[in-house]
Formats: structure tokens, C-alpha cells, sequence
């Protein structure tokens, strides 16, 4: 058994820079806070989130404490340590260091260091980290396979020290509808990571990799709705013209988040061994027309983006949803009828415990407020450096083919059949 404090004391990992000790303090965030009286205090519990800066991670830590678990946050943001307390720390890493497990060991340690944690019954890890869109394949690889694989490891090999069982959970985001379905580096990422997942070794726990269809998060107090990515529905809740790719008959299976993480929870607690991959989505089987109507009841008319111009723009300059595969993914369902079906969401019911939320019990869509507007001239201005940028033939033949797909561009009415079974989607 190793000592915490003297590991920490003896290496620093490589250029690791610590957090000061911080006094013990109760908790002044009550979103991660929670309700106190529903938190049954388990210190031999302890849960490691990656990624866990964002607004995304509040709802994992939360279910976390509230399934007795204490928490080491592993966040890139400044400021998060003010909510350190004896039941949660936060630890401001080097994102430029995620993929150096000697590093990521150390920032762990460091977290148990401050919990008081020599040993516990079970340790599990939470990954967060991951993204659709980098400058290059090589970073691409290392935010969606690198950097979670060497979350995983360590957590994996602190473990073996330090509990009595250890327990993996991996959040893919999307990958429910993409994997198997697409040809794209992100897909075939995603894919690799939940499968190298399944064959680590872990001692008397399991591994769990869910892929969930598009996570809802919950609305703000004041009913603002964030996605958390450029061009999601809810961003044209105001609009006339809804944009969407190709058909528009794409089929999407929204999921809450709450139900998400819950499952995720009920995986990790449960006394199975075995470990699982499990396609995560609601039970509101939508057209990605009905998802885009659902938050806008007075739009008119839908914009059929071509899957060729949605490509053209993903390659050169990705914003959001129009990366490269969300383009591949409409364009294949669009393509083969056959792959536009509903996916069996058995095992994850069945994970939950029960039926997950309809999008219509996550959002009453005549009260949503935008959390962010659809970043248009964002994206007009990075058409314009990489015009100005790239090589002028490369320019030319980028413009061109901008235009030219353009001209695919088709305008339909909204019907009253798509408003109706976007209201009625459960």
C-alpha cells in the first residue's frame, strides 16, 4: 500500500503544479452541492471526473455525492476550487498534459492527498473529455482516444493500490447514432476507445461505455436552454427558416441527461462484472425536422442544407453541428433507408431502472430561451481568413464549390404533422 502524501512529496510527476492546500469548507454551489438530506455520507466511495470544468460535469457530480460517493474533479478551469470541501476537490490540471499518465497519477493523488483517502472499497473513473471538431486528425485522436485512454489507465492502475474494486464509465457522446454508421475519424475514434475500454483490466470492477443520442441538458432557473454546441435546435427558436441537412427524415433519439448520468451510476453500482457497451437514448423518436420544430412553433418553412455543402464547410472550417460527422451521418441515413431506424434502447432502460425522460418532459418548448444564438457571423468571419489564408487556388476552388452546392439549397413548409408529432414525440 502506498503513501498518498510521501508519492506526492517525492516526484511532483513531471512538472505537475499542485493546488495549494485549501482550508475545508461546506459547499456554497448548490447546483453541485445538491440537497444535503439526500446524500448518504459513504467515505470508502470515491468517483474521478475528467473534463469536469464544464457546466456538463454539474450533473455527474451531483448524482455522484448523492450515490455516497466523494469526488476528485479534474478540471482545466480556474476558479472551481472555491466549492472544495471535505467531500469534493477539484484539481486544476495542465490540458496539455492529459495524455502524460505519469501526470494524470499525480493529479489524482493529489486529489486523495486532500480528501484524507489512503484506501477506499471502491474507486471509480468518470470521463467527460472528448470533441468532434480539432485542427487535425492527430488532435482529434488524442482528445477522443489518447487523453481518455490515459484517464482510464491511471485510474485503472491507482486502483489496484488503493481499493477494493474499481469501475470504469465512459460518456461517447453521440456515438449511439455514428458508430457503425460512418466512415469519419471521429466515429471510428469513438468506437476504438469503447472497445479498448472493455479489455483493461480492472479488479473486481467493470467497464461501462455508454453512447447516448443528443444529450438535453437540463434548462437554467430561468429556462434557458444550452446544448452546450453551435447550431442545436434550440439556437433558432426564433427563426422563420429552420437549416437542416439533407432530408431533414434523419431519425434522433434525444436523451436527458439526469437519465443519462443515472444510468451511468446504477452501471457502476451494480454488482455485475461484466463490462458493457449500451447505445443510451430517450424515448422520443423524432426526424431531425420534428427535433428542429419542437423549439420553434412559428417558424414556416425548413431549409434543406445539401450534404455536399454541409461537407464542404465541415472540412475547411467545422462550427459545431456542421462537422464532418454529422455531415457523413445524415448523408448515410439519408442514403440507406435501412440505417434510418429507431435503435433498441432495452439495455439502457434496463440500466435506469425505469422509462427515460420524453424530450417534452426535459423541455416545455413554448417557455425556451435561447441560451446562446446560432453563431452565424462567427462563422462568416472564419470563411473569410480561411479565403484569405489559404492558397488562392485553394480559395477559389473552396469558394466555388460553395456556391455550386448552394444552388442545391431547396425550401419546404413546415406541416402540420411535423409540429404535431414534434409535440407528441414520446
Amino acid at each position: 500500500m502506498f503513501c498518498v502524501k510521501e508519492a506526492i512529496h517525492h516526484s511532483r510527476y513531471r512538472g505537475f503544479n499542485f493546488l495549494k492546500s485549501q482550508p475545508q469548507r461546506k459547499y456554497s454551489n448548490k447546483i453541485i452541492q445538491g440537497d444535503d438530506s439526500k446524500i448518504k455520507e459513504q467515505e470508502s466511495k470515491i468517483a474521478i471526473i475528467s473534463g469536469a470544468g464544464g457546466k456538463t460535469a454539474q450533473t455527474p457530480i451531483l448524482k455522484l455525492r448523492e450515490a455516497g460517493y466523494k469526488v476528485i474533479a479534474l478540471t482545466g478551469s480556474e476558479g472551481n476550487e472555491k466549492h472544495n470541501s471535505e467531500f469534493i476537490q477539484y484539481v486544476k490540471v495542465d490540458r496539455n498534459q492529459l495524455d502524460n499518465r505519469d501526470y494524470v497519477v499525480g493529479a489524482v493523488k493529489h486529489g486523495l492527498d486532500q480528501l484524507n483517502v489512503t484506501t477506499c472499497a471502491k474507486f471509480v473513473g468518470v470521463n467527460l473529455i472528448g470533441g468532434s471538431i480539432a485542427v487535425s486528425k492527430k488532435e482529434l485522436a488524442r482528445m477522443n482516444f489518447d487523453i481518455p485512454m490515459v484517464f482510464f489507465e491511471s485510474v485503472s492502475q491507482l486502483g489496484r493500490d488503493v481499493a477494493g474494486s474499481t469501475s470504469l464509465l465512459q460518456i461517447s457522446s453521440i456515438a449511439a447514432t455514428i458508430n457503425g454508421d460512418s466512415d469519419c475519424t471521429y466515429a471510428g475514434l469513438k468506437k476504438k476507445t469503447d472497445e479498448h475500454l472493455l479489455g483493461l483490466f480492472l479488479q473486481g470492477g467493470r467497464a461501462i461505455a455508454l453512447r447516448p443520442g443528443i444529450i438535453l441538458p437540463n434548462p437554467t432557473m430561468d429556462g434557458r436552454v444550452n446544448m452546450g454546441h453551435d447550431y442545436s435546435p434550440e439556437q433558432f427558436c426564433n427563426w422563420k427558416f429552420l437549416p437542416i441537412i439533407g432530408s431533414g427524415k434523419q431519425i434522433q433519439q434525444p436523451v436527458g441527461e439526469e437519465c443519462l448520468y443515472l444510468a451511468g451510476i446504477n452501471a457502476l453500482e451494480s454488482d455485475e462484472m461484466e463490462g458493457i457497451i449500451v447505445n443510451a437514448v430517450g424515448p422520443s423518436t423524432m426526424t431531425q425536422k420534428q427535433l428542429f420544430a419542437f423549439f420553434n412553433s412559428k417558424a414556416k418553412y425548413f431549409m434543406h442544407i445539401s450534404p455536399e455543402l454541409a461537407m464542404e464547410l465541415a472540412n475547411n472550417v467545422p462550427l459545431g453541428r456542421l462537422a464532418p460527422y454529422s455531415a457523413k451521418m445524415f448523408a448515410v441515413l439519408d442514403d440507406d433507408k435501412s440505417k434510418n431506424a429507431p435503435i433498441e434502447a432495452e439495455d439502457f432502460n434496463r440500466l435506469l431502472k425505469g422509462t427515460p425522460k420524453a424530450i417534452h418532459e426535459v423541455y416545455d418548448p413554448n417557455k425556451v430561451i435561447v441560451g446562446r444564438k446560432a453563431p452565424i457571423g462567427k462563422h462568416c468571419s472564419m470563411i473569410g481568413r480561411y479565403v484569405l489564408t489559404t492558397n488562392p487556388l485553394s480559395s477559389m476552388l473552396f469558394l466555388g464549390n460553395l456556391g455550386r452546392h448552394f444552388s442545391s439549397t431547396t425550401i419546404s413548409q413546415i406541416s402540420e404533422e411535423d409540429r404535431l408529432r414534434s409535440e407528441n414525440s414520446s
